[in-house]
């Protein structure tokens, strides 16, 4: 099975210059754990994960509400993304790309072209949907 098969290809993404806050509100809207971060050539420039937005903006554990201060002294994104990311292709096996996520202790790659467009993403969950249509089939 290729990533092609199991990736989102309709991507929410924010730019480098976004405020965390108004990313971390498009997470908790539309249940996201990931946002691809693309620059303004439409170029993979980062990924940015929920973990990484609670801790930009001091949230604790259980608060996925903002005040006024957390956008007036939110960050941009360029600041607190990851930048050296691990992608994968669309051609890639799933098993690889898993195996990927595991030993890097990630929960989403990127999927790209040879010119780093984004194409995709695919997520811890998309790999643990495939591992339960497995177990079924057993």
């Amino acid at each position: 099975m290729k990533v092609s098969e199991r990736m989102t290809t309709e991507v929410s993404t924010v730019g480098p210059d976004t405020k965390a806050a108004f990313a971390f509100l498009k997470m908790v809207q539309f249940g996201f754990r990931h946002l691809p971060v693309i620059d303004f050539e439409g170029n993979v420039w980062g990924i940015v994960s929920y973990g990484d937005l609670r801790e930009a903006l001091q949230l604790k554990t259980s608060d996925q509400h903002l005040t006024i201060e957390h956008f007036e002294a939110s960050p941009l994104i360029q600041d607190i993304c990851t930048r050296h990311i691990t992608s994968v292709t669309p051609d890639m096996d799933v098993r690889t790309a898993a195996k990927i996520m595991v030993k890097q202790k990630i929960g989403a790659l990127p999927v790209m072209d040879d010119n780093r467009k984004l194409l995709g993403i695919i997520t811890e969950s998309d790999m643990l949907s495939i591992f339960v249509e497995i177990m079924d089939l057993l």
